[in-house]
């Protein structure tokens, strides 16, 4: 990872993120291991990077919203 400051904190924020939504759902034993795995193979491994910009609330829904849309009929295991 990066030693900029902004760089830190948007991969931090992402952790949490993903930490957050699966919380509920996972076992706290595994759960730190999880949302690494997920964030190291998942997003930093293909070359996703986190924003460092924060967007406004109404942009960030949007965007979530789509991409909970576009993947309703994802098939696990399936292609993308």
């Amino acid at each position: 990872m990066s030693s900029d400051p902004d760089i830190q904190r948007a991969w931090n924020q992402l952790y949490d993120g993903v930490r957050r939504e699966l919380g509920p759902f996972v076992a706290a034993v595994s759960l730190e291991d999880l949302v690494k795995r997920i964030v190291s193979k998942h997003i930093a491994g293909p070359g996703w990077r986190p924003p460092l910009n924060a967007v406004p609330d109404v942009v960030a829904r949007a965007r979530a919203a789509n991409a909970h849309r576009a993947l309703g009929d994802h098939e696990p295991g399936g292609p993308a």
